[in-house]
Order: C-alpha cells, then sequence, then structure tokens
C-alpha cells in the first residue's frame, strides 16, 4: 500500500509505504531545506503510525528527541566554556611577550643600541595593536 502525502506548506511530497508491522516512511530532502529543529521531530501523522504499530513509541520519540537537546546543550555549553578559556590564556601569552620584548627593547635602549630597541619596540606595539584590531573584527580585514 502506497500513498502520496503533501507535507503543511513545503514544496516536498513524502510517500508512506507501510509493510506488515512497522511502516517505512520515506522523504525526499532537498539541501536547501536543512533545519535542524524540523528532523527533529516527525510529523504528526507518522507519529499517529507509529503510535498505531508499535505502543509508546512517540513517548520514546519525544524522550529521544529531549535527551538529543540536552546533550547538544551540554556539548555547547562545554564548547563556549572552552573557547573562554582559550582566549584568556591566548591574552596571558601575549601579554607576557609584549611586556618581555619592551623590557629586551629597554635593555637595549639604555646599552646604547637605539635603534635595535626602536625596531623590537614598535614592531612589538604594531603587532599587538593589529592582533587586538582584527580579534576585534575580523570579518572586514580577512577575506
Amino acid at each position: 500500500m502506497m500513498k502520496l502525502y503533501y507535507l503543511q506548506g513545503k514544496r516536498r511530497y513524502m510517500t508512506k509505504r507501510i509493510n506488515k508491522k512497522h511502516p517505512k516512511i520515506d522523504k525526499q530532502i532537498y539541501p536547501s531545506d536543512i533545519n535542524p529543529l524540523y528532523y527533529q521531530l516527525p510529523d504528526s501523522e507518522i507519529l499517529t503510525i507509529y503510535e498505531r504499530y508499535t505502543k509508546g513509541a512517540t513517548d520514546r520519540f519525544l524522550i529521544l528527541i529531549e535527551q538529543q537537546q540536552k546533550h547538544r546543550h551540554e556539548m555547547e555549553k562545554i564548547a563556549l566554556e572552552q573557547t573562554i578559556k582559550q582566549g584568556i590564556r591566548g591574552q596571558n601569552c601575549g601579554l607576557l611577550l609584549t611586556f618581555t620584548s619592551l623590557f629586551i627593547a629597554l635593555v637595549l635602549g639604555l646599552n646604547g643600541h637605539n635603534w635595535l630597541a626602536s625596531i623590537i619596540g614598535s614592531g612589538t606595539v604594531t603587532t599587538i595593536l593589529i592582533i587586538y584590531v582584527l580579534n576585534r573584527n575580523p570579518q572586514s580585514y580577512i577575506k
């Protein structure tokens, strides 16, 4: 038995084939219709078919979707925390390198190597300023 259904508001069709105990459902998927929330929850028609053949299938689908969403939120939280820690670590290393190179420039300047001290000092300050400007708005500079 094969039926063709028009999905709500979408320009796609769903074919539904029912074999003996469990229905087999085939959907056409277009690359432009990528929406993770849409694919998480099956259509109400599909849920009613599964519920008719397997009691409690709807509850299992919903529990599975809730667990998946909880897992995704936990992973996003961990990724965000690690990104923040990485940024703080990078800033601390940059600050340490800046102070070290400025200290070296100061020592060279006091010992009579003015040109070398000015090159190291100005290069360090220029590099740090460029890094901070690019870090604030990277899309306008990097293409």
